[in-house]
């Protein structure tokens, strides 16, 4: 078994944007992970990430506030409970809508899109 405490995994920021940020609790190079990473995004106020499409499956489960999120057919607002699923390749949107974070925890399946934010975003600790 393995443990990852909250308190002791990196934050990363997305460049200029303070109140995005990013946990990565599990993926291959950090926790031996196979067939998926793991994460925990934490949106403030009127923080949005812009269209983007990854090349396997993403999952996010709603932890806390209100976000929207779309595709180039839809368009939904959701809350904490919530589960969204993005097939491979299907382009999306999400931006935090309302007066508090919105945090989500997000499943790559396979692993590899978590890369991006290694190699741009800004480590905080």
């Amino acid at each position: 078994m393995k443990v990852v405490r909250y308190d002791e995994t990196p934050v990363w920021n997305a460049p200029g944007q303070e109140t995005r940020r990013v946990k990565l609790y599990a993926t291959p190079e950090d926790l031996g992970t196979k067939g998926l990473s793991v994460g925990m995004s934490i949106y403030g106020p009127g923080m949005a990430a812009p269209w983007h499409k990854h090349d396997g499956e993403e999952t996010m489960f709603i932890l806390h506030g209100k976000g929207r999120f779309a595709t180039r057919r839809e368009s939904v607002i959701v809350s904490a409970g919530d589960l969204l699923y993005f097939p491979p390749g299907e382009e999306h949107m999400l931006e935090c809508v309302g007066d508090t974070s919105l945090e989500f925890l997000f499943i790559y399946t396979p692993p590899g899109a978590e890369k991006p934010i290694k190699e741009t975003w800004v480590r905080r600790k």
